[in-house]
């Protein structure tokens, strides 16, 4: 990992200050990790089954089943860390005093360029696997006075730059499998999607209000 746990990180600031003060902007940015380790955890159950098969120890349809197995499993466990995350977000944040509070989805990993190479059955998987972390996430924050940051339009339009897909494209062609730990970056906040979980209407969002957190991204 690049750093500590989220939930280490929480404990840390509470054990130093106390609480969060009413003025803190807290932004919650996590899950990227656990998509690499289970979406890692897929690959190589998938490898496994496609050895059975060439090997003639499975049939098309028991290799289906299994790697329809191997999915809900991996589904499973994203689900479970974003209802963890959004356990802390409840208890250790917003319960301790945290009053501005945005939380970010996790984009559309399969449209970054290092998986663009990979075949179209894996890359949904991957979406899937986000797509499961996102949903369990806003629903285990509902009613909960936190601002919803959907990266993904964002996300999508930022790799889809040509300049942006040239390079990665050459550095990732050898290397389209997720290995390690996520990668950070620095990106200009232009078309982040902002919505409220605490039951407000997702488009009552000031120019002013998207800005403040936009700028704090960047």
């Amino acid at each position: 990992a690049l750093t500590y746990p989220i939930k280490t990180q929480i404990a840390n600031h509470l054990a130093k200050a106390g609480s969060f003060k009413s003025s803190d902007l807290v932004l919650v940015y996590a899950g990227g990790n656990e998509f690499l380790r289970h979406f890692e955890a897929f690959g190589v159950a998938a490898t496994q089954i496609q050895t059975e098969v060439l090997a003639g120890r499975l049939s098309s349809d028991q290799a289906n089943g299994l790697l329809l197995n191997a999915q809900l499993e991996a589904q499973g466990k994203m689900k479970q860390a974003a209802l963890e995350l959004a356990g802390y977000v409840n208890t250790e944040i917003v319960a301790k005093g945290g009053k501005y509070v945005a939380v970010l989805t996790l984009p559309d990993v399969s449209l970054a360029p290092r998986f663009l190479p990979l075949p179209t059955n894996l890359r949904g998987v991957a979406t899937s696997l986000a797509d499961t972390f996102n949903l369990w996430l806003r629903e285990g924050l509902t009613n909960q006075p936190v601002l919803w940051v959907d990266i993904k339009p964002f996300f999508a339009a930022a790799v889809g730059a040509e300049d942006v897909h040239r390079a990665v494209v050459r550095r990732h062609a050898t290397d389209v499998l997720p290995q390690g730990s996520a990668r950070r970056g620095r990106l200009r906040c232009a078309a982040a999607h902002l919505g409220r979980v605490d039951g407000g209407d997702d488009r009552d969002q000031t120019p002013a209000r998207q800005g403040s957190v936009c700028g704090a991204l960047a």
